[in-house]
């Protein structure tokens, strides 16, 4: 049994792979021929479970090389998707292999085989993209920058930032364009 962030964890790798596999379908489905759209592409509950089942395989196994990716969903496509989608969210390799019922130097392996880079580069990566956007509200202070962006503390964001990026955040923030700033309150102002 799943402990509540492992359970949340498994959960949005989930939801996402199957937003991926809906996503597919509607791909396969766009592009049958006209006369074949409207017919009954699968015969029973049981073919629907052995064509999710095929799904999930070829999403757990991964390319053999990154050069010649299948063209159907990878684990690490769906943990990428997933860091993008949420980067503020807790994330360990770990906690993803356990979900994904390998090993975390599989894991580690296999997403930098397939991603080019290490987790942990791609995580910080997404992290602080967010960062910067966020950086831009001015009413933002770099703790609540930092804690929405996924870093643990100020400090280390801080850290983080300085190394990545060549200067603090508050630095960094006071060297974006005056106009950046004006349309991302106006973002704000019209988010609430």
């Amino acid at each position: 049994m799943l402990s509540g962030r492992h359970l949340a964890t498994a959960r949005s790798i989930v939801e996402v792979a199957a937003e991926a596999m809906a996503e597919a379908l509607r791909g396969a489905i766009a592009a049958l021929p006209e006369e074949e759209k409207g017919k009954r592409l699968i015969a029973s509950p049981g073919a629907v479970e052995e064509k999710i089942r095929a799904a999930l395989g070829r999403i757990q196994s991964g390319p053999s090389q990154p050069a010649t990716r299948p063209s159907g969903l990878t684990l690490v496509d769906v943990v990428k998707a997933l860091v993008e989608a949420n980067p503020q969210m807790h994330f360990s390799v770990g906690e993803i292999a356990r979900v994904a019922r390998m090993t975390p130097n599989h894991f580690s392996m296999l997403f930098h085989r397939v991603a080019g880079r290490p987790f942990r580069d791609f995580l910080v990566e997404t992290r602080l993209d967010l960062a910067r956007e966020l950086l831009q509200d001015l009413t933002l202070s770099i703790l609540e920058v930092s804690l929405q962006a996924g870093f643990k503390d100020a400090g280390y964001f801080t850290k983080v930032f300085h190394k990545r990026m060549g200067q603090a955040p508050g630095e960094w923030r006071r060297s974006v364009p005056v106009k950046a700033i004006r349309q991302a309150r106006k973002k704000h102002a019209v988010a609430v």
